[in-house]
């Protein structure tokens, strides 16, 4: 693999310093790789508090958290027998889950539901409200019921309620001295109004808002939140109080109920915030500090012990009870910073899900994509998080994991930042090459080093009609611009014949091919740069041209997520004629052409004090449990790089295929895989130049000549500057 030069001085010549040469054919150990012996690279400092330990109560998706004294009561629970959108009560002094409530019996058809809106005290006990909904003839027919429960939530008694009325629906309650108030909400907005303890109205007095939430502070005052303002009702009259709480940010997720000191909590994707009862609001509980992603909360309250029960949805989801760490615990932790340009919703997950499974270290991250700037031009979205993460770095302020996404991770490469993997891997007892993808991580493997790693990948190639390309593989865009002209009428030469898209799947290949970063030089004004710029502009600009319905291609790019995804290329993406799997074009015509891309690549600093935690969290990216994960989640994309996991996906496919689905095609399928020999490479200034340039060729601003010239000279002056 090419690299190219760093500019970077300062702590990256230091770890140019301190990094050494293996001088002993002894294989090391872990813990020689892991000493701190010479370690004098300067680390990242980040703020860890606020921060809370998570247990997992129960697995749900987008689940409601409602309070009912000592217990909480659950909706969207996974049970096996069940699916989801069950209610179970948790009880949190005897950590116990109780059976699906027993209103589910009301259920006449599995597409009937119940909704509960809210429990409010009643009596000695407890008030369910909820709506019992039916679907008839594709409208939802909703029936508002209030049940009735005893201290120890024995049933007791249930009636039909008659309040709503129009488009609304009941969506909160809080208790009053001497009754109830509800707020009823629709699409056009909302109203709150008073009833007695019997549901029936005092007065005829509703107040609209716009929909919101109302509840009740440690203070027992009503208070609704609405569009980022909070109010307190006054229970006599009902008009509202707007309230200023500082602290609290602009824009805001959700409120709940206080207990104790707290007035009542706020939570944004950030943090939770406590509300006291002089108007003033801080952060009590960090989300990335507590394993929380905060983008997939769905529910958060504060319970009458002082924990915080969340839910959330997507990877890692479920319902958690938090309980804040102590001091000791966490001087007791390993903090390992991880940074990152460009968010990944995949990492952010595992870490989430690593942290809460270690007792020793945690994983704190980073993100510079908060300085993503949206106004850019297109090509420099990243330029300003780039230019903030370097910066840093010339400070001392390293990472101790860097996702290398839209980095020039081959400049860190040359100064020594980042640690050869494969010695980790050769030093683990635990780690067998047979039971991974070996041929992925030696495609990222550079010069016989391997400082990139990752655990899952796709798969890309380009796959032509055996009778249009033959079966030869290699190909050169000589070949490709032959194989274009011999194209029959009727048939389109690929899927989307477009100038933009022929160079996006033919370029990388030919461009990389032309930098010569060893050497700080680059050709790309070289006639294999024209003859691809000139074959790629034959072609129209106008994508339109291609219908959905069209299957008579004669190449394309394809993209291997899945076994499924392979076999469909078979079947469906030729119209059934044989298919040969030629690889993208290279400048010398030389290897396989198929490419893996990974989803994230991370590597590890090699001056870092915690490169056995690093290694840590690596091997857990590696096990059965996250590697099997793609089986579970069918939003999942990629493919494992653990070998079981991959021959169980290739199994399930199989399985769920009805035979449609071979052994031969899966063999096929996974001796490209193996044969592949290349990862895909981006270096995000070079391929903003050439795109540039590219772009104003096609759009017929400068000749082909020009455009070369522009490219050959503004790269060169970027590896100059980099070398």
């Amino acid at each position: 693999m090419k690299r190219i030069l760093s500019i970077l001085t300062a702590v990256l010549l230091l770890c140019t310093s301190c990094s050494g040469t293996q001088t002993t054919e002894e294989k090391p150990s872990l813990d020689s790789l892991a000493s701190t012996e010479n370690v004098r690279g300067a680390q990242m400092e980040i703020a860890y508090s606020n921060s809370w330990a998570g247990k997992l109560v129960a697995n749900a998706d987008f689940g409601s958290i409602l309070p009912a004294g000592d217990r909480l009561l659950l909706s969207g629970i996974k049970t096996p027998d069940a699916g989801n959108g069950n209610y179970h009560l948790y009880d949190m002094k005897s950590d116990a889950l109780t059976e699906p409530f027993h209103f589910t019996e009301k259920y006449a058809d599995e597409a009937d539901q119940v909704n509960v809106n809210a429990v409010v005290p009643s009596g000695e006990g407890f008030a369910l409200v909820y709506y019992y909904a039916t679907l008839s003839e594709n409208v939802w027919q909703k029936q508002p019921f209030v049940e009735y429960y005893d201290a120890d939530w024995n049933y007791l008694s249930e009636r039909e309620l008659t309040l709503t009325s129009g488009d609304t629906s009941i969506s909160s309650v809080v208790p009053t001295e001497s009754g109830y108030c509800i707020l009823e909400s629709g699409a056009s907005g909302g109203a709150y109004y008073f009833v007695d303890k019997d549901w029936n109205r005092i007065d005829d007095q509703q107040h609209e808002t716009n929909g919101g939430k109302l509840f009740t502070g440690a203070d027992g005052s009503i208070y609704l939140a609405e569009e980022n303002s909070i109010s307190r009702i006054d229970p006599v009259s009902g008009d509202t109080e707007s309230l200023k709480i500082d602290g609290l940010p602009e824009q805001w997720r959700g409120v709940c109920s206080g207990h104790g000191d707290v007035l009542f909590g706020v939570y944004d994707s950030e943090a939770f915030y406590a509300v006291y009862a002089d108007m003033t609001a801080e952060v009590i509980a960090d989300w990335a500090a507590s394993d929380i992603v905060g983008e997939c909360l769905v529910d958060v309250i504060l319970t009458t012990d002082g924990r915080l029960c969340v839910s959330c949805t997507g990877d890692g989801g479920g319902i958690y009870l938090l309980t804040q760490r102590t001091e000791e615990e966490m001087q007791n932790m390993v903090l390992i910073t991880l940074a990152s340009v460009q968010n990944n919703n995949a990492i952010s997950a595992a870490v989430t899900n690593f942290n809460r499974q270690s007792k020793t270290c945690r994983i704190v991250m980073r993100d510079y994509e908060d300085y993503y700037d949206n106004n850019a031009a297109p090509g420099h979205l990243f330029d300003k998080s780039i230019e903030m993460f370097e910066k840093d770095l010339l400070s001392g302020n390293v990472p101790d994991i860097i996702c290398t996404a839209s980095l020039p991770w081959e400049n860190y490469v040359d100064k020594g930042l980042f640690e050869d993997l494969y010695a980790w891997m050769e030093a683990d007892e635990d780690f067998h090459k047979e039971d991974y993808v070996m041929s992925f991580f030696d495609a990222m493997a550079d010069e016989g080093k391997l400082y990139l790693f990752g655990n899952n990948f796709y798969l890309s190639t380009i796959v032509g009609r055996t009778d249009m390309t033959g079966d030869a593989q290699g190909l050169t865009i000589a070949d490709y611009n032959r194989i274009a002209q011999s194209v029959p009428v009727g048939m389109l030469f690929t899927a989307s014949p477009t100038k933009s898209y022929l160079f996006d799947i033919f370029g990388t290949g030919i461009v990389n091919g032309c930098i010569d970063t060893e050497n700080a030089e680059c050709r790309l004004d070289s006639p294999e740069m024209i003859e691809l710029l000139e074959f790629c502009n034959t072609f129209s600009e106008d994508a339109s041209i291609f219908s959905e319905e069209e299957r008579n291609i004669c190449l394309n790019a394809e993209y291997f997520f899945s076994p499924g995804d392979f076999h469909e290329c078979i079947v469906d993406d030729f119209g059934g004629a044989d298919i040969s799997f030629i690889g993208y074009p290279t400048a010398d015509g030389s290897g396989s052409g198929a490419r893996f891309t990974c989803n994230c690549e991370m590597a590890m600093y090699s001056q870092s004090a915690h490169k056995a935690e690093i290694w840590e969290f690596f091997q857990y990216l590696l096990s059965e449990e996250i590697q099997d994960s793609a089986l579970q989640d069918s939003s999942s994309l990629y493919l494992p790089v653990r070998r079981s996991s991959l021959q169980k996906q290739i199994n399930a496919a199989i399985e769920g295929s009805d035979g449609t689905i071979t052994q031969a095609e899966m063999d096929t399928f996974l001796s490209i895989i193996d044969s592949t020999t290349n990862s895909s490479y981006f270096n995000y200034t070079i391929s903003n130049i050439v795109s540039e340039e590219t772009q104003m060729f096609f759009a017929g601003e400068q000749t082909v000549q020009q455009a070369v010239d522009n490219m050959q000279s503004r790269v060169s002056i970027y590896l100059a500057e980099h070398s």
